[in-house]
């Protein structure tokens, strides 16, 4: 199963999954905004990731985890930036609501449910167009 019909059923059968929040770890650079590769970040957006990640963020059935590996002292300026896109990380490389269980230890591994990072095979030029048209139909149910 491809990454968008995964979301798909992730988003279609949250409830009757018993899910109260689905966690989405996103990646930054090469997922979000194209690389620049300079020590000035141009915030440049992939097409579409921009208008994904705004919807995303509106919904209250959502989190997102900003995943990166930033140096920390730049972080608040790519969240600041992102806030000021409409664009809301309720993370960065964690997920503090999701503790220890009879069924997964989350010391290391952070839990979350679907990862969009170009390091995971997906495509930001193809895979946002793919997403949004989802999330648009999903909205109108």
């Amino acid at each position: 199963m491809g990454l968008i019909n995964y979301i798909n059923n992730l988003m279609r059968n949250k409830e009757k999954n018993g899910y109260e929040y689905l966690y989405f770890m996103i990646d930054v650079h090469n997922t979000i905004l194209v690389p620049s590769f300079d020590e000035e970040e141009q915030f440049i957006f992939y097409e579409y990731a921009k208008e994904v990640l705004q919807e995303l963020t509106k919904r209250s059935d959502i989190k997102l985890i900003m995943w990166t590996s930033t140096y920390p002292e730049r972080i608040g300026m790519y969240l600041q930036k992102f806030e000021e896109e409409g664009i809301h990380f309720d993370y960065v490389n964690s997920n503090p609501e999701m503790q220890n269980s009879s069924f997964g230890c989350f010391d290391t591994k952070f839990y979350f449910d679907v990862v969009i990072d170009d390091k995971s095979g997906f495509n930001a030029k193809k895979d946002w167009e793919k997403i949004w048209f989802m999330v648009l139909n999903d909205n109108k149910k």
